[in-house]
């Protein structure tokens, strides 16, 4: 193996594999990902000895020598590189998800993770297992693309980021690309059950706030019976359906009820409403009706004269031009944030955040690599090439997320859209296939007769050999060597 260049000398300051992966990860260029040079060094045996004694030496001891990585580092990129791999390897046996027995020194690692959400210590930042990896075929590597643990950056972790991982208690385990059966239940009949609370905010501008009214209280006990007979491990409902009486009432009926002899309902994204605190926050909970996530919309959305009335949107006392603007009064401070357990990476973007997400939030989003994401949403029905499917398609695309739409039924159609595309209730997202070789995105458009029944697949577009069934389904997180095909030998 020769010496790849000139490299600026760096001195690893760190014992913890963890900590040295992060070190040298960022002390490596970008632009050393994308050189020609790099096949080559994978195709070197010299280059696969080192990584190899590194991932030893990593799984017989839990610690690396700093003098002597600083010294394989110093002889360039290509030997940098190979440390990397070899760490990159013997974290793979430090995931919590990880069938290996192999954990050997690294169970320390291990710990630290299920504690803190990252596996390193010392070093700033995040560094995590890879949960997801990008839905379609990847002509040319960036930096992230060639390792097994994400790199979270220390602007992203410190400000606005943080990792939870579940305990076994309240995740039940997951095979890896298992069939995970959605229940899209749209909870919301109409605006008698819609409250839109149009205000002046004293400064001139109108704004608004979204929430459920009363009426939605005596239906839960109907949509969780619609979730469990649907035969779905995951309930969504969408956004404007919850407040603090609904999520306490939630949490009584889920903690007194005892699941349907076939249920297997694991979780449910109980909505969106004012809970806490005035503004729109989504929550994630278990069958048992015990908290997994809060995620509060990140991005307000803006409504205009124009879908006041085309949307029918009730506006007592305003009134309303071509020219109104009235603004979602939410919290701006807002963080984003992910759980981790069997299923996968878990992330919720409210309604607005699903688009625009790439304004000013990308490496909130993309950093972590969210293997699944939840979307409440209060829009229009969703449509084939709307935006509900543009924004996933991106995120399933870029990131390798299965996305999961919910929207209510308060709205009507366009008038003179297409009569076979009247609009859909639930939306599925997802990388194509394990193999990235494809473009497509595999996707299942869902629709329910009332407002308390879960939605049925309507259309599909999805790989051959599954299962025809009734409700839409994402999978279960998994690691395939096959987004790694440099690795193999």
């Amino acid at each position: 193996m020769r010496r790849s260049g000139e490299s600026s000398l760096l001195h690893v300051d760190f014992s913890d594999p963890a900590d040295v992966f992060v070190q040298i990860y960022d002390h490596i260029p970008e632009k050393i990902f994308r050189s020609d040079a790099i096949a080559g060094w994978f195709r070197d045996p010299l280059f696969w000895k080192v990584a190899d004694a590194v991932t030893e030496e990593c799984l017989q001891h839990g610690t690396l020598d700093p003098e002597r990585i600083s010294e394989l580092v110093a002889r360039g990129e290509e030997y940098a590189l190979a440390v990397l791999t070899g760490i990159d390897d013997a974290l793979t046996f430090a995931a919590p998800w990880s069938t290996s027995i192999e954990q050997y020194a690294l169970v320390d690692i291990l710990g630290r993770y299920l504690e803190s959400g990252q596996f390193n210590l010392e070093t700033e930042g995040g560094l995590l297992p890879r949960r997801s990896y990008p839905g379609r075929p990847l002509s040319g590597k960036e930096k992230h693309h060639y390792f097994r643990v994400v790199r979270v950056s220390p602007r992203v972790w410190g400000e606005s980021y943080l990792n939870l991982v579940w305990n076994s208690d309240i995740d039940p385990w997951v095979a890896p690309n298992d069939q995970i059966f959605v229940a899209f239940v749209p909870t919301l009949a109409s605006y008698d059950d819609l409250e839109i609370d149009l205000f002046e905010d004293g400064q001139g501008k109108m704004r608004y706030r979204l929430g459920p009214r009363p009426t939605v209280l005596e239906r839960l006990p109907a949509i969780l019976e619609a979730a469990e007979r649907s035969g779905a491990h995951l309930a969504i409902l969408p956004e404007g359906c919850l407040s603090d009486e609904i999520f306490a009432a939630w949490r009584e009926l889920l903690a007194r009820s005892r699941p349907g002899r076939h249920s297997q309902l694991m979780w449910l994204l109980l909505g969106t409403g004012p809970v806490g605190r005035p503004g729109n926050r989504a929550v994630l909970v278990d069958r048992m009706g015990r908290e997994l996530l809060r995620q509060d919309k990140l991005s307000d959305f803006t409504l205009t004269g124009w879908q006041l009335d085309r949307w029918d949107i009730p506006h007592p006392g305003v009134e309303v031009s071509a020219g109104t603007l009235v603004l979602e009064d939410i919290p701006r401070d807002i963080v984003f944030h992910t759980s981790d357990g069997f299923l996968g990476r878990v992330g919720v973007l409210v309604c607005e955040s699903l688009s625009r997400w790439p304004d000013g939030r990308s490496d909130e989003i993309v950093g972590p690599g969210a293997s699944h994401i939840f979307a409440p949403v209060f829009s229009k029905p969703i449509r084939r090439q709307g935006w509900e499917d543009i924004a996933s398609t991106q995120l399933a695309n870029l990131i390798g997320s299965w996305v999961m739409v919910s929207n209510s039924l308060v709205t009507t159609p366009e008038p003179g859209g297409d009569e076979d595309d009247a609009g859909f209730s639930g939306l599925v997202s997802g990388p194509w296939s394990e193999p990235r070789e494809r473009y497509d995105v595999a996707q299942m458009f869902a629709a329910s007769s009332d407002h308390l029944s879960a939605a049925e697949v309507m259309d599909r577009n999805i790989p051959g050999g599954y299962e025809p069934r009734l409700h839409p389904f994402v999978r279960s997180a998994l690691m395939s060597q096959n987004w790694f095909p440099e690795l193999d030998r």
